[in-house]
């Protein structure tokens, strides 16, 4: 399974590579919400970065509450040269559009990102299943599993 895409060098070097994700509830809670009828909060569509810089995948605490995850703990992260405990939650990461697989169940850090165009970081946990390719002089970017 493969994503690829093309941008123009400036493009790439100034926002990063993208890609079109789905946040949502794992499978688990909707199969127990379902059989409790219970309704969750439907998946949300939004823009990630592929960030090789991020241990974690992360996603905003707005995006957390508007996908009414389902917090499981607190994880200790660092960013820009301090270390914070912010909330963990568990969900599901699908590529709509896209032939990869999704990522159901994961981990994922509620971390505000002042100043991005995006409202999720994919980190390393998820890139470390992946072969990335980043080709900068092309602008060329290629993910296969």
């Amino acid at each position: 399974m493969k994503y690829s895409r093309s941008y123009s060098r400036t493009e790439l070097r100034r926002t990063g590579p993208k890609i079109t994700v789905t946040i949502g509830h794992p499978q688990k809670a909707i199969s127990l919400a379902e059989r409790s009828h219970v309704d969750l909060k439907r998946p949300y569509k939004v823009t990630a970065l592929i960030d090789t810089g991020a241990s974690r995948t992360v996603i905003s605490p707005q995006l957390a509450a508007t996908c009414g995850l389902q917090k499981t703990g607190e994880a200790r992260i660092s960013s820009a040269g301090h270390i914070t405990n912010r909330p963990e939650f568990v969900g599901a990461i699908h590529f709509p559009d896209q032939e990869l697989r999704s990522f159901d169940p994961v981990s994922l850090v509620a971390c505000p990102l002042p100043e991005q165009d995006v409202a999720c970081l994919l980190g390393r946990d998820i890139l470390e299943r992946w072969n990335l390719t980043y080709d900068g002089r092309s602008g060329l970017v290629e993910v296969e599993e």
